[in-house]
């Protein structure tokens, strides 16, 4: 088995007992923490960092194991603070046959969703637990039963990667199989196809752990591990026989680093990408060396690593505090000095705090009995790591963030209540969007008309949709912090990868959720609150409009400016007809004028049209009915409601307003 904290059985309540204090550290623990920091320090000493790389946290509550037990407030809270905690991936633990429950699969749905909506990479790292396929399964039993629902993961959360063997004798343990006589070469052949043609743009990897506590498994991880990066490269014409885009390896202990790097110098000459797909600082055990009646005859573990005789202090411990945020630290500079694509942090709860009464920095193992219902009733907060969050502003992957360019929307959350952390990342075609980054332009300036470039003063953009198709990007105008583009129209619903080269040679790239519609409306301090950028139009008497009548019809501003905009009064009197007609992107695909709804002052109020503008690229735009009924002496709420029927959901627009007299 792979040696890695198990406090999250016991956050969940499975394993819980009462323990001694965990607030003291004894001449041991001392002797530990030394020895990993000193070993630590050997390892990273000589290393420099050398590139980008994405930095994942893995959301522990989904885990296969137990992600039926948690709250969907919960995990969507998880996601959220992972997002404040500077994560740009997730990393998710479903089990084999967690697909085949609805509730887990819809709760899975809604992670990705979020993190996609926050712009965030999603990485799919399947496990089978014991007893999940019966007490004693066949390896046959376990590849049929992945080929059906590792092909539904990956249809329907289409993954950015997707790890088709993690820990493969940990597998083996679980399935009760003897280690090292499987065909995981077989099932990456069969499984990787199946994958390929179900996500088209997910990419394949498998992997595996070392650890001197265990070297038999450790040994047979290793064989399996040369036998998978020696499997071809994926490209445009091998997805059918069985390939790989990249490897990976979980970290947990300082004894095995030279196998590390020779896994990382394989994965290279086979030009496959390599990351650290787990890793936390290693488990303080009481003795060490374990002693031999801890292990099995197969050289896994008979007692869980968090077990009073294995370890005084847990994973989760507060202790070592000072030893996690080096040993983050260190893994990511020593990833990225050995040119690898990402880590990830396996044991995230340390990323959160209660908000009163608990730890300030990490949990004991008595104290996480209570993160989940804290999580769950919003109270908690993010830490500031300087494990994560440093290492991740410094080394982490250049990000372009997509927003829609007339609201600017932004998710609301326990975690996002500061505007710039959460933005929505959800575009749909033929939209406005502006992306936010540090260098995606030398220089600023703007389109010279509607037909937007492709390349603008030396910045240009693709997008890669969920098919794997790439559509260079139109743009109508760029500077360093910011580059706004029109989503070409032909991209299919799903995630994408926005890319922005700078005219420097800087690439900033960008996750976004391509959907039917996206609505936002335009305002007039052009920042998606107050006074919409409208025109109220008016036919019948019309007494104080101004004129003259075009067509027989009266128009007016729904603002005013002198200088910032606010709100200017529209008369709508007994026998007229007014219309509001209201301004935005991402509107013209919705299915019907009848999928959409608009509320002014929370009444219901007719849409008579909503759909493309006619005259400007990407504007698109929505007439609401004006009543007499809705005159108010304050400004009121404008705020439309859209049935994306394509997609399933329902989305409302940034709310306006509008002073109706």
């Amino acid at each position: 088995m792979s040696i890695r904290t198990t406090c999250l059985l016991v956050v969940l309540g499975m394993a819980a007992r009462p323990l001694a204090s965990q607030s003291t550290c004894d001449a041991t623990c001392i002797q530990f923490m030394t020895t990993v920091t000193e070993a630590l320090n050997t390892v990273t000493g000589g290393i420099n960092p050398s590139n980008h790389i994405v930095f994942s946290g893995n959301l522990v509550f989904a885990d296969g194991q137990v992600v039926a037990m948690a709250q969907l407030g919960t995990l969507l809270s998880y996601v959220d603070g992972l997002k404040a905690a500077g994560a740009q991936r997730i990393d998710l633990n479903p089990g084999v046959t967690s697909v085949t429950n609805p509730n887990v699969a819809a709760a899975y749905a809604a992670v990705i969703y979020r993190a996609r909506q926050l712009g965030m990479q999603i990485a799919i790292n399947p496990e089978v637990s014991p007893g999940e396929l019966g007490q004693s399964p066949t390896f046959q039993t376990f590849q049929t039963t992945a080929m059906s629902t590792y092909v539904q993961l990956a249809q329907l959360y289409q993954p950015d990667n997707f790890v088709i063997v993690h820990e493969p004798t940990t597998a083996e343990g679980s399935l009760h199989l003897v280690p090292g006589k499987q065909d995981w070469v077989g099932f990456i052949q069969t499984l990787g196809p199946l994958i390929k043609a179900a996500s088209p743009h997910t990419r394949l990897g498998a992997g595996g752990f070392q650890n001197g506590a265990v070297p038999n498994l450790s040994t047979i991880e290793n064989t399996y591990w040369e036998q998978f990066v020696a499997l071809p490269t994926c490209n445009g014409s091998n997805l059918s026989g069985g390939c790989l885009d990249f490897m990976t390896m979980d970290i947990y202990n300082i004894d095995t680093f030279p196998v590390y790097e020779n896994w990382i110098s394989l994965a290279k000459t086979s030009g496959k990408g390599i990351y650290i797909e787990e890793t936390w600082r290693p488990d303080f055990f009481i003795q060490s060396p374990l002693p031999a009646s801890d292990y099995a005859a197969d050289g896994s573990l008979l007692m869980p690593l968090d077990s009073p005789t294995v370890s005084a202090l847990g994973s989760c411990d507060a202790v070592f505090t000072n030893l996690d945020v080096a040993w983050l630290q260190g893994m990511a500079k020593w990833a990225s000095g050995n040119g690898m694509e990402a880590m990830t942090v396996f044991t995230t709860l340390g990323f959160f705090a209660l908000e009163s009464g608990m730890n300030g920095y990490l949990f004991s193992k008595v104290e996480a009995q209570s993160v989940q219902s804290a999580l769950g009733s919003g109270q908690f907060s993010a830490v500031p790591s300087p494990g994560f969050q440093m290492p991740a502003a410094q080394m982490g992957i250049p990000e372009a963030v997509s927003v829609s360019s007339a609201s600017y929307a932004r998710l609301s959350s326990a975690y996002c209540t500061a505007s710039a952390l959460c933005p929505n990342s959800s575009i749909a075609a033929d939209e406005l969007v502006s992306a936010f980054g540090l260098d995606l332009a030398t220089t600023s300036t703007a389109a010279p008309s509607a037909n937007f470039p492709t390349s603008l003063g030396g910045t240009s953009a693709t997008l890669v949709d969920s098919t794997n198709t790439s559509f260079p990007v139109q743009l109508s105008s760029v500077s360093q912090g910011q580059a706004n583009y029109l989503v070409p129209a032909g991209m299919k619903s799903g995630p994408a990868t926005l890319t922005v080269h700078s005219g420097d040679g800087t690439v900033s790239t960008g996750i976004v959720y391509v959907q039917s519609v996206m609505p936002g409306l335009y305002t007039a301090n052009a920042d998606g609150t107050g006074a919409p950028a409208a025109i109220a139009v008016c036919a019948g008497t019309c007494s104080g409009w101004p004129g003259p009548p075009v067509n027989g019809q009266f128009f007016q501003p729904a603002f005013i400016c002198n200088p910032s905009c606010s709100p200017q009064a529209i008369n709508v009197a007994s026998g007229d007809t007014v219309a509001l007609e209201l301004f935005g992107t991402g509107i013209r695909h919705v299915a019907a004028t009848s999928s959409v709804s608009a509320q002014i002052n929370g009444q219901t109020v007719a849409v008579g049209f909503a759909g493309a503008q006619g005259t400007y690229t990407g504007l698109d735009q929505v007439n609401v009915q004006l009543l007499p009924s809705l005159a108010n002496s304050n400004p009121v709420n404008v705020v439309l409601t859209f049935q994306d029927t394509a997609d399933n959901i329902t989305l409302t627009t940034n709310a306006v307003s509008v002073l109706i007299q």
